[in-house]
């Protein structure tokens, strides 16, 4: 029997990891308004650092997304009838949810 945790210690450190990344841009991005010619050359080195670490996060969060969906096959090969039942119970919410919303307009 595998292991069905979904990473619960790191799962917030990836969206803290990509809101860093968009912070540290948009301070890039105010402080480049009054660069000089000579302050060109470390603007473009900080811009390509963000970038790589773009790339790092991106690919992380890829890497965890596939062992998630792997986790996820795994759990329902082993568990077919529950698995069934939770896409059940998703499935009537969805609709319960959606008829909901109809009689709201």
């Amino acid at each position: 029997m595998g292991s069905y945790r979904w990473f619960p210690s790191t799962r917030n450190s990836a969206v803290q990891e990509l809101q860093s990344l968009v912070n540290d841009l948009e301070s890039l991005l105010a402080s480049s308004r009054d660069l000089t010619t000579d302050e060109l050359p470390a603007f473009k080195a900080k811009l390509r650092d963000l970038v790589d670490d773009s790339r790092e996060t991106s690919e992380h969060l890829i890497q965890r997304s596939r062992r998630a969906i792997r986790a996820g096959g795994e759990y329902a090969g082993e568990h077919p009838w529950q698995a069934v039942a939770v896409l059940a119970a998703a499935a009537g919410l969805l609709a319960a949810a959606c008829a909901l919303s109809r009689q709201h307009r």
